[in-house]
């Protein structure tokens, strides 16, 4: 893991980042001003929040560093004054007074950080360095793109690591559990069989993490073939090992003789995995889950619709739009099981897939249903050759 000071040394040199410092106390500027130009930052000084706008009105700085007591303009009101400038500068501010009223105007206003005199300079740069850090992040495309191959680059590397040891402490258990290496009574091979289902477990999830990454950084390719809809729907259903009673509980309808789907089959098996999943989670006991295929006309142009229904306790309305924001816990929705805890990253996972397959996701609005909640998506019938992930959110909401 990478160090942030390290990071933005690498990133962008000190000396091509300019700091102000805004002080009516002489010492104290001029004490900052040596302490970090010798740090290689371009220092400018103001002695009010007056003087501070002036500087700000003609040339750009990358921090504030700033008394609250002054004379002219304190401390908060250049801080107001400065979103009429539209520049998004991060301030630190300096006082001998914390008081909780200052502090929440200070937040409120947009100050990132507050040390108290009298104080270390070497705290202080390190504040000053994860706030110039922050700025540069939000608003410097080399240290975006910096950032993200960082990303990328772990997940290139760990992904084999994560994975390894899982694969081989699967394959010990199934030799277990085939009894190569002796007799094991009942009750021992029930305990193993949960060891390898739960171990299962966490390698599919830590592959959803590494595949929602790569689809949200586009380095994924979909493999789009032609595939049976029932045949790909029931193969999900056998590979959730799930008992007899529950596949009976599942209920398959395919309407308006919709046969195929164009698509990556592994990603949509992991969507209708994550989906059935949740069903089962939240619906009442003995009671059916429903998946529903049928064609669809959306902005004049022809999908096919998978809806999964379950018979549960109702998602409230307002949370429809939070449901599939990264690592979301559906759990908050639903107080009567918070037994049942979940990383929430199944929806995303889910809407990350159907959008790079160019369709929709959403949680149907259902009025007429008390106890029942629908997850819906389509794909389109034909592959299209474009993509506009900006706009594929919330647009299928009642």
């Amino acid at each position: 893991m990478y160090d942030k000071r390290d990071f933005l040394k690498k990133a962008d040199e000190p000396k091509n980042r300019s700091i102000l410092i805004v002080d009516d106390e002489y010492t104290i500027r001029e004490a900052l001003k040596m302490f970090f130009e010798n740090k290689g930052y371009n220092v400018k000084l103001a002695v009010d929040g007056r003087e501070a706008l002036d500087i700000i009105e003609k040339e750009d700085c990358d921090l504030i560093i700033s008394d609250i007591r002054m004379n002219r303009l304190d401390g908060i009101g250049m801080i107001k004054r400065i979103q009429e400038y539209s520049k998004k500068i991060p301030v630190i501010i300096i006082t001998a007074y914390p008081e909780l009223s200052t502090t929440l105007d200070a937040i409120k206003y947009g100050v990132v950080d507050y040390i108290i005199k009298p104080f270390e300079l070497k705290e202080l740069e390190e504040k000053a360095t994860f706030a110039i850090f922050n700025k540069c992040v939000v608003n410097d495309e080399f240290c975006i793109k910096k950032i993200k191959e960082h990303k990328l680059d772990f997940l290139s590397k760990y992904s084999v690591e994560l994975r390894t040891p899982l694969t081989s402490i699967i394959g010990w258990l199934k030799l277990l559990m085939m009894e190569e290496f002796g007799k094991f009574k009942p009750e021992q091979l029930e305990v193993l069989k949960n060891i390898e289902k739960n171990v299962k477990k966490i390698k599919l999830l830590i592959e959803d993490i590494i595949l929602l990454y790569s689809l949200l950084n586009c380095e994924e390719t979909l493999k789009i073939q032609e595939h049976n809809i029932t045949d790909l729907i029931k193969n999900v259903i056998d590979e959730e090992h799930l008992d007899n009673i529950e596949k009976q509980r599942i209920e398959i309808n395919i309407f308006d003789g919709v046969e195929k789907l164009k698509c990556d089959k592994d990603k949509i098996k992991r969507v209708l995995s994550h989906l059935l999943e949740n069903a089962f989670k939240f619906s009442f006991p003995n009671t059916k889950i429903n998946i529903t295929v049928k064609s669809f006309l959306y902005d004049k142009e022809d999908y096919v619709k998978i809806s999964i229904q379950d018979q549960g306790e109702k998602i409230k309305y307002l949370n429809k739009k939070i449901l599939f924001r990264k690592f979301f816990d559906n759990n908050l929705l639903k107080e009567k099981n918070d037994h049942k805890r979940g990383l929430g990253l199944g929806l995303t996972l889910s809407k990350a897939i159907i959008e790079a397959h160019n369709g929709r996701i959403w949680l149907e609005h259902t009025d007429e249903l008390e106890n029942s909640n629908i997850f819906s998506f389509i794909l389109p019938v034909e592959e299209k050759t474009y993509k506009d992930k900006e706009n594929n959110t919330d647009i299928l909401y009642n």
